[in-house]
């Protein structure tokens, strides 16, 4: 087996890693809006004072741990603290550079690991299939405890492999405590080896935990019990409430079906989920024909990435309430999975007695490969070319913002509840869930997000409350009208005619009386700009998923996402 380097001639495959998760920082969309609303917003409001919250942040009931934001947000706070007039958007993006950062780092350990018990072609295919990975692509930059836990379980699953067994305990402990605490179920399998294992590695197991667990929870609960005013354990909560919770949890934010899982992750893996999946049968077939003493750490290294990723999937398919970003841990262990199957699957049909066959078995390799990339740069393509509109009007925002003519006259919300009298008010409806968070609003401090009433009927997000004059935090006080069974607060909208800027789609034929067609009020509102945008519901499956060049845009339906301006607040009227 290989040693504890990367494998030999991966140059290549180094290089477009890193080049592929730094175009993700820049192109990567947000595919959640509670990426946005629970941690860029917490995040905006750790810099500048000013954000949105959800009830998860209220002190009364402590959900999300500032810890987790904090490790992420305090390089940008000492940028902004240096350089006031330092660009919102460009910390935005160098969080994120951040993220991609500690991802590649995890990615190369994963293979270092792979490559020391696999061998060096499954760790040059498992780096090849995170290469080109459409779901890697997605999450490798996401400002989430999943896409944390996801490097974790990178750095864990590549110490156990190199025996580095101290650095597994500790950065399973981060996955845990700081990034998701489901996160639990993917180091299971490994536990269980080493609390079934000699006493002496039992008791190591044991002390080890006790003192990096200690190393991690204090300061992640003072930090957090800081911020909340109150003694709080964060991922304790979370649990609580999801588990425990009689009143509420999870379901009250959908359900999903039990093919969930497996339809999305042939969307984000293709051929790659679906070779996956051929582990067990072929450890079977492997550990009949192949298994040697030489092969040892080969079969251990795939079984251990094969049940842990079958028992993740297992779990979270019986859980009613489905999301996306559930799967992000497991993302690596498919591409490990996948990458030891065609090891297999070359031992098999190549071996010592049929060399000849070596080429021909390349070649089929290299097809799949190509068809595997080519799969996932079209799903990219089709996200960004169907939905890069809702970053698009914010970039036309802030460009509006910064070419203002001094003969134009803004008349500010006075009505506004803020601690800024001068408030531009950049209004959402419908919509709300496609805000990319307050650091693409213009840098100027006038200008806030405010919703408007639309058809939808959950618990909409909160500003922190910014009037508050004595030495309390903010993120002490209680919001008031917040609830944790997604119920409606119409406290939270405003009416519309005090938006000054409106992010609206074109719904056309499809209006009611919360969701008017705004932009065809030519008296009230000006097109300030205009983008066209995916409608899902009214596009074929296959062409909405992948794109297709010259047929996805023929066969797709699209709308307008407008920037529309209201004239009635800026004088001369546009």
């Amino acid at each position: 087996m290989g040693k504890s380097r990367l494998p030999e001639n991966s140059a290549w495959l180094i290089t477009s890693l890193i080049a592929v998760r730094f175009v993700s920082v820049f192109v990567n969309l947000i595919y959640d809006c509670d990426e946005t609303y629970n941690y860029w917003e917490v995040g905006h409001y750790l810099l500048y004072r000013n954000g949105f919250l959800t009830w998860e942040y209220s002190p009364k009931y402590a959900l999300r741990s500032y810890f987790y934001i904090w490790s992420y947000m305090w390089p940008s706070y000492l940028i902004s603290t240096i350089y006031s007039s330092v660009s919102k958007v460009f910390l935005f993006y160098f969080t994120r550079l951040l993220i991609a950062s500690l991802g590649v780092f995890s990615e190369l350990y994963f293979c270092i690991g792979l490559n020391r018990c696999a061998g060096s072609s499954a760790a040059r295919y498992a780096l090849a299939f995170l290469t080109m990975s459409g779901g890697m692509f997605m999450a490798s930059t996401g400002f989430l405890p999943s896409t944390f836990s996801m490097h974790m379980t990178m750095i864990a699953f590549g110490s156990w492999f190199a025996e580095h067994y101290k650095l597994f305990i500790f950065s399973s402990g981060l996955s845990i405590l700081v990034g998701w605490p489901y996160a639990a179920i993917a180091y299971l399998p490994m536990a269980a080896t080493l609390l079934v294992s000699s006493r002496r590695k039992l008791l190591f197991f044991i002390l080890l935990t006790a003192i990096y667990g200690t190393m991690i929870i204090v300061p992640l609960v003072l930090i957090d019990s800081y911020h909340y005013g109150r003694f709080v354990i964060a991922p304790l909560n979370t649990v609580v409430y999801n588990v425990f919770s009689s009143e509420a949890g999870p379901t009250l934010y959908g359900v999903e079906s039990a093919l969930y899982y497996p339809l999305n992750l042939t969307l984000n893996f293709n051929i790659i989920f679906w070779l996956s999946l051929t582990s067990f049968p072929l450890m079977i077939v492997s550990y009949l024909f192949l298994t040697t003493r030489k092969h040892k750490n080969f079969y251990s290294t795939h079984l251990i990435c094969a049940i842990t990723m079958l028992l993740w999937l297992i779990a979270f398919s019986l859980q009613a309430h489905k999301e996306e970003r559930f799967m992000y841990p497991i993302y690596p262990l498919i591409c490990a999975s996948a990458a030891l199957t065609v090891k297999i699957i070359e031992q098999l049909v190549v071996g010592v007695k049929h060399p000849k066959s070596a080429p021909v078995f390349k070649t089929i390799v290299l097809i799949c490969c190509v068809l595997y990339m080519a799969l996932s740069f079209s799903r990219l393509l089709a996200l960004t070319h169907g939905y890069n509109s809702t970053f698009n009007v914010f970039s036309d925002l802030r460009q509006l913002d910064s070419i203002k003519s001094p003969d134009q006259k803004i008349i500010y919300d006075a009505a506004a509840n803020d601690d800024n009298n001068n408030v531009i008010n950049v209004c959402m409806g419908k919509e709300w869930y496609r805000y990319p968070s307050s650091f693409f609003l213009p840098s100027s401090n006038h200008y806030r997000l405010r919703f408007i009433r639309s058809e939808f009927s959950g618990q909409l997000p909160k500003p922190y409350d910014s009037t508050n004059r004595n030495s309390v935090l903010e993120t002490h006080i209680v919001p008031s009208d917040m609830n944790y069974l997604n119920k409606e607060e119409l406290s939270r909208y405003i009416d519309v005619f005090r938006c000054h800027y409106l992010i609206d789609s074109n719904n056309q034929n499809e209006t009611t009386e919360f969701e008017p067609n705004y932009s065809s009020d030519t008296a009230n509102w000006h097109i300030a700009a205009a983008h066209p945008i995916l409608v899902p519901h009214k596009s074929p499956p296959l062409f909405r998923s992948f794109y297709v060049p010259f047929i996805s845009s023929l066969e797709n339906y699209y709308t307008d996402f407008y920037l529309l301006r209201n004239k009635r607040l800026f004088t001369p009227s546009p």
